[in-house]
């Protein structure tokens, strides 16, 4: 990931109304066979982690990706992605729980906010679940799903409120 973290505490990624361009049409444009590309911003097994104030442009796949995380609040950001480019999902909230995605701004190729818990044999290995999401005052544009609960649910979900959004 461009910008990556782990066993993190108390962090909060924040700018001035910055952009942050993952110059995704490298990626799209010349994609390897079982190559992953990488997302734009990604923390691991952390608590309380922040995200405001931030333009996310041209993510080579899932533009920002909390998982295993406990404590997670993105606010106030726009996420901007081609509408003809798949796996540029918004904002994945991964076996995280506790999170807070509010004033966000998505328009992308695929999912603007894919709730997931695992994927197949590492869901149910793990077995930690997605809860305790909280998704309002938000405006998704999107040719897939604006908000999905999965793909990749193995490890479960739980107590999701959407409100107030407006969803394209």
């Amino acid at each position: 990931s461009l910008i990556h973290g782990q066993n993190l505490t108390n962090v909060h990624v924040t700018g001035a109304n910055g952009t942050i361009d993952g110059n995704g049409h490298v990626w799209w444009s010349h994609k390897v066979h079982n190559d992953t590309p990488p997302h734009l911003l990604e923390v691991m097994w952390s608590f309380n982690i922040k995200v405001s104030n931030l333009t996310f442009k041209n993510s080579p796949f899932w533009t920002i990706h909390p998982v295993y995380t406990r404590g997670f609040h993105a606010h106030d950001l726009r996420i901007i992605n081609p509408t003809n480019v798949s796996n540029t999902d918004g904002i994945d909230p991964d076996s995280t729980s506790d999170v807070l995605i509010e004033s966000v701004y998505i328009r992308t190729g695929d999912d603007g906010i894919a709730i997931k818990s695992g994927w197949d044999e590492y869901g149910y290995g793990l077995g930690i679940p997605s809860s305790n999401i909280t998704v309002r005052a938000c405006n998704i544009t999107t040719p897939c799903a604006a908000i999905a609960i999965g793909s990749e649910m193995s490890g479960g979900a739980s107590n999701i409120t959407v409100t107030d959004c407006q969803l394209y």
